[in-house]
């Protein structure tokens, strides 16, 4: 352990050490995964997850998705379900491009300017 983290509760951690949050790296993982099936990087179908918005708003990017209505906590859990709010809340440039790296650095870029690419 480091010095000065031993008396402090496990959510200051983080600060001191000028790391992201966990729930912060969490969404960043739901993120990144979801960009990873949606160009067909990773072999799951995106489709089988998922299931895009009708309605083409004027607020945000055009690959938004339905949150799937959950009756029961388990199924509230489900990655599905965990991961639209935050794909939704994505700025269309972070979603409009060709390669996961482009992607990543998009999210992270505003991460860094001290202006998330998404709700916290």
């Amino acid at each position: 352990m480091l010095p000065g983290l031993t008396r402090k509760p496990y959510e200051d951690h983080p600060k001191t050490l000028e790391q992201e949050s966990l729930s912060y790296r969490r969404k960043l993982r739901y993120v990144i995964q979801m960009f990873k099936m949606k160009a067909k990087i990773e072999n799951l179908p995106f489709e089988k997850f998922f299931r895009k918005t009708a309605i083409n708003g004027t607020r945000g990017h055009s690959e938004k998705v339905y949150k799937p209505e959950a009756r029961k906590r388990a199924l509230a859990n489900f990655f599905s379900a965990r991961a639209v709010d935050t794909w939704n809340s994505l700025f269309k440039h972070a979603i409009q491009v060709l390669n996961i790296n482009s992607f990543k650095n998009r999210v992270f870029k505003k991460h860094n300017n001290k202006f998330n690419a998404f709700a916290e």
